[in-house]
């Protein structure tokens, strides 16, 4: 496509970086996003932030995530899970309680990446911490929720 002179868009991008595993890819497919002025797009910088994550630069993922101006839950989610699989326990708690002072709603795929967290930290406090986040909110009919938990 770029050989061919033609600019990739939004949705171009977003199909391509699923498929990137290596930090030079991921080097290359962000100079593309900025040269195609791109980079602005949440869309884009969520999906970035998840690119570094999977190619193992949590530092940089977290640096996207710094310059997301308006987080929106996927943002949120996106980094802590990075951190959680990046096995940053604390770091992904973290973030958990910077979301909840912004007052966004959790869904259940934020709160499976805070169970991989606290699960990595074996911690009984964090355990019960959990479950009763899981109990007080309103995903007591989340099955895949109360698969995992159990």
């Amino acid at each position: 496509m770029l050989s061919e002179g033609i600019k990739p868009n939004r949705v171009a991008v977003l199909n391509v970086i699923p498929c990137v595993s290596s930090e030079t890819d991921a080097d290359e497919i962000s100079r593309v996003i900025a040269d195609c002025k791109l980079d602005l797009e949440q869309s884009i910088q969520n999906a970035a932030l998840l690119m570094y994550s999977r190619c193992g630069r949590i530092d940089i993922a977290r640096r996207v995530f710094g310059k997301i101006h308006d987080k929106d839950l996927i943002a949120w989610s996106s980094m802590i899970e990075a951190y959680a699989q990046a096995d940053m326990p604390i770091e992904a708690l973290d973030l958990l309680k910077q979301l909840k002072l912004q007052k966004i709603q959790l869904d259940y795929v934020t709160v499976l990446s805070v169970i991989l967290a606290c699960s990595s930290l074996a911690s009984l406090r964090q355990a019960r911490f959990i479950h009763g986040f899981i109990t007080k909110g309103s995903f007591q009919n989340e099955l895949v929720l109360e698969t995992y938990v159990v």
